[in-house]
């Protein structure tokens, strides 16, 4: 899952923060 998360805050840091 690491490297999903860090995928996804390059991606749409603002989505993480929402979720």
């Amino acid at each position: 899952m690491g490297g999903l998360r860090g995928a996804e805050l390059v991606d749409q840091p603002e989505r993480h923060h929402a979720g």
